[in-house]
């Protein structure tokens, strides 16, 4: 690659819109379609680049994830997305698309602490131009559809790997908040109580199940809750049963049988809007009556303010 086509002036698409983690995803969406492009910045109220989101967020995360229009941005951005300066070679913006499976990268300019975003370098804008080798383009691809986990062995990890690992913890942990954040919509109880109602239910859904089952079951969950439901001894424990999970829901928060059950059913409401409702029904079929109801859908039912647990 010649010093001048190696100049990354030429291939910086300065048409890019700016929004702000308070925009809403509906806003971000009109953005792209008026303006013909696959993603916006985030920035903060000081004009400093914060996020980014892409068309893909925009469709994934909302329908998997069952998020309105009308939440904020930070919701399904990717934050401290990976940048390079104005100086930079293209060379360089390519080897970083190359080492993290990349197919934008926001180009900023440093002013001091800030960090504007001036422009987009885009792998579409490289392939139409020619200004990208074939393998490299291969590697972009393969390195963005590979899961991290699966490209080195432990303790061998590439700096550009864990810079990978980074965003994928970003992004597991942006799953856990949402649906967590479902959980403690339906239930009106305090973080850490809901956390621990919603592993008591968790782990004894996964007891219930044949371990097949639980399988299915535990791989629609977010990442996150994984390790400690697949340690749990394989099912189906048939002495599982709702009365002795709501027991357990009632002796944790101290109340009594009919604000355990209400309780429960909640979280049970709020983890239902996390799941696909085809694959919900498949649980609810392995899962004795009394379980199984209590993943009714609560549309009008009250949180469960009245257990007095936010004092």
């Amino acid at each position: 690659m010649s010093e001048t086509i190696n100049t990354l002036e030429k291939f910086i698409n300065r048409k890019i819109i700016v929004l702000h983690t308070d925009n809403s995803i509906f806003q971000a969406a009109r953005a792209m379609c008026d303006h013909n492009i696959g993603c916006v910045v985030i920035s903060d109220h000081h004009g400093c680049i914060v996020g980014l989101v892409t068309d893909r967020d925009l469709t994934c995360y909302p329908l998997a994830y069952k998020i309105s229009p009308d939440s904020p941005l930070s919701e399904v951005m990717t934050t401290e997305p990976l940048c390079a300066s104005e100086s930079a070679a293209l060379s360089e913006v390519i080897q970083i698309m190359v080492e993290n499976g990349l197919r934008r990268i926001p180009i900023i300019n440093k002013s001091g602490n800030k960090q504007k975003c001036v422009g987009i370098v885009t792998l579409d804008d490289l392939i139409v131009t020619k200004s990208i080798e074939l393998n490299d383009v291969i590697k972009i691809i393969t390195t963005q559809v590979r899961h991290i986990a699966h490209l080195t062995a432990p303790g061998h990890a590439k700096k550009s790997d864990e810079q990978a690992e980074l965003r994928h913890e970003a992004k597991t942990s942006q799953t856990l908040a949402r649906f967590e954040k479902s959980v403690l919509e339906k239930s009106g109880l305090k973080k850490a109580h809901a956390r621990t109602v919603t592993s008591l239910i968790l782990s004894s859904i996964v007891r219930r199940l044949s371990f097949t089952d639980a399988a299915h079951f535990i791989s629609q969950l977010p990442q996150k809750l994984h390790d400690d439901l697949y340690d749990l001894p394989a099912g189906p424990d048939r002495h599982v049963s709702a009365k002795h999970l709501i027991s357990d829901v009632c002796t944790y928060l101290g109340v009594s049988k009919s604000e355990g059950h209400e309780v429960t059913e909640a979280c049970c409401a709020g983890m239902a809007n996390h799941l696909d409702p085809h694959e919900l029904e498949k649980v609810k079929s392995q899962l004795p009556s009394d379980m199984s109801a209590l993943f009714k859908l609560l549309e009008k039912k009250k949180k469960a303010t009245a257990v007095n647990l936010n004092n």
